[in-house]
């Protein structure tokens, strides 16, 4: 009996670690995605102001023939 209970200590144990480090491994996914938003926005931000410039040097305005 006694043995019984310590494997099931032995086990929640176990189980508690685990989910402790999928916690830890899930908050620093959510800082990775944050992260890539935060410099997807930085691009797209710096993309806009490219092509403001690129029309207005007018090269935007001249068609190939």
């Amino acid at each position: 009996m006694e043995a019984e209970l310590e494997e099931e200590r032995k086990q929640r144990t176990a189980a508690v670690n685990a989910r402790k480090k999928l916690e830890g491994d899930f908050k620093h996914m959510e800082e990775q995605v944050e992260n890539a938003s935060r410099m997807k926005e930085d691009a797209l931000k710096q993309l806009r102001r490219l092509q403001v410039r690129y029309w207005d040097t007018g090269q935007g305005l001249s068609l190939p023939m």
